[in-house]
């Protein structure tokens, strides 16, 4: 890819209307070394520190351009400084480059900008873009270190995280695989403004649990805490349009309680409902959002799916028209899978199913997966604008031998993918614990690149090296690289409103 972020340090062009109050900079000195230190900018809720270039926006992204990668620089001019090089690509490989739009500084040495190492599609308003050596501006204070920024898909503004009501290093460290709930992975994610979170993991929260959300205050989303001290995965979540969020999440495991899994409603002013664990359990499979509703399958009458809500402590259930046609084969009783593209998911047993108009139909299953394979459940589903993934990779990680395979759903033709990488993880990601048992050492995680392809990263042992596999089922391609310390900052952005 041949695009580059262009950028003009010598004079100031507006490309937004209304100037951020959540500022970006980078300039020599400027850096505190990521230690999160804070300067006073002499107060006020809009600082506008004049010896810093400030970045004020990036380019409006375009509908369905979706794969984001570095590129090499290409200066516009000579008077152009560059920043990492990111552009949006769409299938038909036509390439778009972020612009970005610098606050003019007359007194800078030569900056040292901002680098983006990390990219994280969220939903379809937000990306979360992980920056080294950048600076904020929020509420009078101005922050230097390894900031995010969040940016709007649909304008461009970007605005820093605040947690603790202060600005957060969130993920700097890409410790975290999810550090959103997002919509690549859980289709089930419905309100656009709002961020969610289970895990939050920067430099003065190590992997900290809990539910949490965080909603867009005073140019900056700031997180609140839902519940803490819990354990929650986000495939066994569901928010509706209104933001009521339905949650399966456990205690942790060292408080040894005898009935740690749970069962929460949570309303969309944040009020806090436990539900009937065991009733909820017994009653209904295949809990999801269906017409932006909360829903599953009512045991008493499974050949249709349910609209529930809470009524005191227990989900009650009011049928739907949608049959459910094949459910054997359909395996709907899952509640996990993929995010629903063009009407249809992907289960853990790579099965495709489809939601019509009255009806959830079985489509189809990979012929390589099977579906009653090990481990299937701790299996990385995903979904590009157009695309389902299930990328098998868990039991490679775990048993000699085994190699790392993929199944493809090509929404728009039907057709799927099956492809045997022959890559086997075995022999280099895991290793024995001291009891001589098999122990998972490695940091792994499965990035959605384009409807083509995914990108697996896998943490190497007793290294910093982070080996990156980069599979497209459709072609039947493997590349690797391997990176020291971080993770390659491509990503997917779903840029289909």
């Amino acid at each position: 890819m041949k695009q580059s972020i262009r950028i003009s340090s010598k004079f100031t062009k507006i490309i937004l209307p209304m100037m951020v109050t959540s500022l970006l900079f980078g300039c020599g000195g400027g850096s505190s070394g990521g230690d999160g230190s804070s300067t006073n900018t002499g107060g006020g809720s809009s600082p506008e520190p004049a010896n810093l270039p400030a970045l004020k926006s990036l380019s409006v992204p375009e509908v369905n351009f979706q794969t984001i990668q570095p590129s090499d620089i290409e200066l516009v001019d000579s008077n152009d400084v560059s920043l990492d090089a990111m552009a949006y690509s769409n299938e038909a490989d036509d390439k778009r480059m972020f612009e970005v739009d610098f606050q003019e500084c007359e007194e800078c040495d030569a900056p040292v900008m901002p680098n983006v190492t990390r990219v994280f599609d969220i939903n379809q308003k937000y990306i979360m873009f992980n920056m080294k050596d950048s600076t904020v501006a929020w509420n009078g204070i101005v922050y230097h270190g390894d900031y995010p920024v969040i940016m709007d898909k649909q304008t461009g503004r970007l605005y820093p995280i605040v947690i603790d009501g202060k600005v957060s290093e969130f993920d700097y460290g890409l410790q975290n695989e999810s550090p959103f709930l997002s919509q690549q992975k859980q289709g089930d994610i419905i309100p656009n403004n709002m961020l969610y979170s289970f895990d939050i993991t920067d430099r003065t929260h190590w992997h900290t649990r809990g539910i949490f959300k965080a909603e867009l205050k005073n140019n900056a989303f700031v997180f609140k805490t839902l519940k803490s001290d819990v354990y929650a995965d986000e495939r066994d979540i569901q928010i509706d349009k209104e933001g009521n969020i339905l949650a399966q999440y456990q205690d942790p495991p060292e408080y040894e309680i005898e009935e740690y899994n749970h069962y929460a409603y949570i309303s969309k002013l944040d009020e806090f409902q436990e539900i009937d664990y065991q009733d909820t359990l017994q009653r209904y499979d295949g809990l999801r959002v269906i017409d932006g509703k909360l829903a599953g399958i009512d045991k008493a009458n499974s050949d249709y799916f349910s609209f529930v809500e809470p009524v005191g402590n227990k989900l009650e259930s009011t049928l739907s028209q949608y049959l459910i046609t094949d459910s054997e084969n359909s395996r709907v009783w899952y509640n996990k899978r993929s995010p629903q593209i063009d009407g249809f998911d992907m289960n853990m047993s790579c099965i495709v199913n489809r939601l019509n108009g009255t009806r959830y139909d079985y489509v189809g299953q990979s012929s390589l997966i099977s579906v009653d394979r090990p481990y299937s459940s701790f299996d990385a589903l995903r979904a590009s604008q157009h695309t389902l993934f299930c990328v098998d990779y868990i039991q490679s990680w775990q048993e000699k031998g085994v190699t790392v395979k993929v199944s493809a759903f090509d929404t728009k033709t039907q057709t799927f993918y099956d492809f045997d990488t022959g890559i086997e993880l075995y022999d280099d990601f895991t290793s024995l614990n001291q009891d001589g048992e098999l122990g998972l050492t490695a940091n792994d995680g499965v990035v959605v690149q384009s409807d083509q392809s995914v990108m697996l990263y896998m943490n190497r042992i007793n290294s910093d090296e982070v080996v990156e596999f980069y599979i497209d089922p459709i072609s039947k391609t493997v590349a690797e690289k391997v990176n020291h310390g971080y993770i390659s900052p491509v990503g997917f952005a779903s840029l289909s409103y």
